[in-house]
């Protein structure tokens, strides 16, 4: 199988954007939604191996994400 490496930056930075714009406004999420996104990235993240760049940058972007929730990423 081969991967495409342009597409797998393109998500990247696709989700960075994203995470940059959730920062910049204010939105209300509901909790299922924010569980939603938490979950989308929690995926992602599972794509690097634990301990390298973007896999600490998703997990960053997690803890934004959750905030308090009191909640576990996982398959949805």
């Amino acid at each position: 199988m081969h991967i495409d490496q342009e597409k797998i930056l393109d998500i990247d930075n696709f989700i960075h954007i994203r995470v940059a714009i959730l920062k910049m406004k204010t939105l209300t999420l509901t909790e299922d939604q924010v569980k939603l996104l938490a979950d989308a990235v929690w995926m992602r993240q599972r794509c690097f191996i634990a301990g390298d760049r973007r896999f600490k940058e998703y997990g960053e972007m997690l803890e934004d994400i959750i905030g308090d929730l009191d909640y576990t990423p996982s398959r949805y």
